[in-house]
């Protein structure tokens, strides 16, 4: 059942790149210039996929099993992380690039365009490594 809703998912992605302003219409078919078509290991679910357009678009994405810590439970569990990236060119030419990894840590893209937090003042940094310093107040039954 999770590799359906996996596969689900992939193919769901693949298909959703968002239209910029001016981008060729839907009717403006692309064509796959290269393939690396769904490869699952029946053994253990890891898989692989690949592909480039004549658009400009590729995208790619490996998954492999591995154990992990339900953060709920904190026993081990069996998750399937996941880690790729896809590219394509807006109207100008620009390319933009993701990659990506998806596992107990959730999705966690990467990208030169992307925002970014602004840097930690070095007076707040202070304040909290010195409150990381002292000693809980917590029982140890509700610490996590």
């Amino acid at each position: 059942m999770y590799k359906v809703i996996v596969l689900s998912c992939l193919a769901a992605f693949a298909s959703a790149r968002p239209q910029a302003p001016g981008a060729p219409s839907a009717d403006a078919q692309a064509t796959i210039i290269s393939e690396t078509p769904l490869s699952i290991d029946p053994t253990n679910g890891a898989y692989n996929w690949a592909y480039e357009t004549s658009n400009g678009i590729k995208a790619r994405e490996t998954g492999t099993p591995r154990q992990a810590t339900d953060p709920e439970t904190n026993q081990p569990t069996q998750i399937l992380a996941a880690e790729g990236g896809y590219s394509f060119k807006d109207e100008s030419g620009v390319e933009y690039s993701i990659t990506y990894t998806a596992d107990e840590n959730g999705y966690v893209p990467q990208g030169a365009h992307l925002p970014t937090p602004p840097p930690i003042p070095p007076e707040i940094q202070r304040a909290v490594d010195y409150l990381r310093s002292l000693p809980s107040t917590e029982s140890p039954a509700r610490r996590r």
